[in-house]
């Protein structure tokens, strides 16, 4: 399991940022939160079954093969 960030995104695949090198090849789940809520509520996470198609140094690309929207869980601060 590792953290990254998006760098750019279409309907076909994502290159993001990452801390761990990543096989080209290898098949990857990734999950995104999505900027955008469900009835403008509910946030969202789009979850991604790719493979690699490459990486540099910082940089890794994947393809995207399946995909779906999922609901967040709501982080509900509570004071004292």
């Amino acid at each position: 399991m590792g953290v990254g960030r998006t760098i750019n995104m279409s309907s076909g695949g994502i290159c993001f940022g990452s801390t761990e090198p990543l096989v080209p090849g290898a098949k990857v789940e990734v999950a995104l939160d999505w900027p955008f809520a469900l009835d403008g509520t509910c946030p969202l996470k789009m979850c991604v079954s790719g493979r690699v198609l490459w990486n540099d140094r910082s940089r890794t690309a994947i393809k995207i093969l399946r995909y779906e929207f999922r609901t967040r869980r709501q982080v509900v601060a509570t004071y004292q």
